[in-house]
């Protein structure tokens, strides 16, 4: 059985943390109760995650026991109260008495206002993991650096990152002949090749191999695709055209777009969302992205005019589609009760019918975010996310732990729910593509 140290980070980042280390024993020690107790009044995701977190550890531990009467009975304090759960872990509340009557505590406790308290907690928990023996577990890696620094085993939590990357199309190399009766009866038949739903296959002829054709798998054919044009918005590789046959297919649901800047995911989101309005088959586009609250309360003026420049993007595309004053046409649109813009945040408790529902920059979602609001979807909504899973601006989250990378992981396979990695940054100047290859 392992021991294990949980960082706050840990807990905020996933609660139910808790219950994954099977059969081995879990420590959460004072300092990290204390953080939790002080990030519980923060604004945002952080400080709701961090409510959950002490609220579960609440259940766990006075759920069949009064830890009160257990203080009074000994009439000191306690070091560790253990908790077997049904799962075979162990999870104990910890605090080192020892340190607690030293000189070092006091001395640290009169310093900690000047010299910050953050600092003076990991070194804490390092100090911990040594002395119980402890593997130190962190999304923290200025953390995990001081533990090895020390002497300390540390490491990430792992229970929710994504090894592998679904790119949502592949190639598949054939027979002459199969290609020539794609193009025939815009269907074929192809065993073997253990396909996903929904994905998009470039298949390659062997005799030639340029002879090629664009397929789509929909069990149990493979289905020719051709280039759609969106708003006068030619595709510029094949990845666009997946992406575009994607957004405008009304049996696909949820569509996830991840990609380099200048890829161009929210200029064809976008102009798929506004093209399918305008045909009423969506009432409006709603666009949406993640911001923290504080962030928004430092800006003036009301809320659309605080959101305004984290949707630049959006104004940018709407210009480059309409090619006039992105403001007027977006200002229009909102009086027709055809567009919305709002912060993730205040979409919370909605259920969202009939709408396209486009939310922008979706890497900087937990997991637990990106699963909320898939559930808003009402009857007949279209969810859309995109984003870049390399440029991410949230702590604690990465390419592997971000919520768009596991949406992708869980709903691949579903049959209306499909995804493309745009790959090519076609849609800016060239000199924008030298500086993200070069750069």
């Amino acid at each position: 059985m392992k021991k294990y140290l949980l960082d706050t980070s840990v807990l905020i980042h996933d609660a139910l943390s808790l219950f994954v280390f099977e059969d081995n024993h879990i420590y959460i020690c004072r300092e990290v109760i204390l953080e939790l107790a002080k990030k519980r009044e923060e604004k945002g995701i952080v400080g709701k995650q961090a409510r959950e977190a002490i609220a579960l550890l609440k259940n766990i531990f006075m759920r069949n026991c009064n830890l009160t009467e257990l203080i009074e009975e000994k009439f000191k304090p306690i070091e560790e109260y253990t908790v077997e759960l049904n799962t075979g872990t162990k999870i104990t509340l910890y605090q080192d008495l020892d340190y607690f009557s030293s000189k070092k505590f006091f001395k640290e406790n009169v310093n900690e206002i000047n010299n910050g308290i953050k600092h003076r907690t990991d070194m804490r928990l390092i100090e911990i993991a040594k002395k119980i023996g402890a593997i130190l577990v962190t999304k923290d890696y200025t953390l995990q650096l001081f533990a090895l620094q020390n002497g300390v085993p540390a490491e990430d939590y792992k229970k929710d990152k994504i090894e592998t990357f679904y790119s949502g199309y592949r190639t598949v190399n054939t027979l002459s002949k199969d290609i020539d009766q794609l193009y025939k009866t815009g269907n074929i038949l192809l065993d073997n090749y253990d396909l996903t739903p929904n994905e998009f296959v470039v298949l390659t002829a062997y005799e030639d191999p340029s002879k090629t054709a664009l397929g789509q798998y929909k069990s149990p054919y493979i289905y020719l695709i051709k280039e759609e044009r969106v708003h006068d918005i030619r595709p510029k590789n094949k990845e666009q055209i997946f992406a575009l046959n994607l957004l405008m297919d009304p049996e696909i649901e949820f569509v996830t777009l991840t990609g380099s800047a200048g890829t161009g995911k929210t200029l064809l989101a976008l102009a798929a969302g506004l093209e399918q309005v305008q045909k009423e088959i969506y009432k409006k586009i709603l666009i949406a992205r993640p911001i923290a609250e504080d962030e928004l309360g430092f800006l003036p003026g009301e809320l659309e005019d605080k959101l305004r420049p984290w949707v630049q993007p959006i104004y940018d595309s709407i210009e480059v589609l309409y090619d006039q004053n992105p403001d007027f046409i977006i200002e229009e649109l909102k009086e027709r009760n055809k567009m919305e813009i709002q912060a993730l945040q205040h979409l919370r408790g909605r259920s969202i019918p009939k709408q396209y529902f486009l939310i922008d920059e979706a890497q900087n979602l937990t997991p637990k975010q990106a699963k909320l609001i898939a559930s808003r979807a009402g009857h007949g909504t279209k969810i859309v996310m995109v984003g870049d899973i390399d440029q991410i601006d949230q702590p604690y989250l990465d390419k592997y732990t971000n919520g768009i990378t596991h949406i992708i992981n869980g709903f691949k396979g579903q049959d209306n729910y499909g995804h493309i990695s745009l790959a090519k940054s076609d849609v800016r100047s060239r000199l924008a593509e030298q500086a993200a290859r070069l750069l």
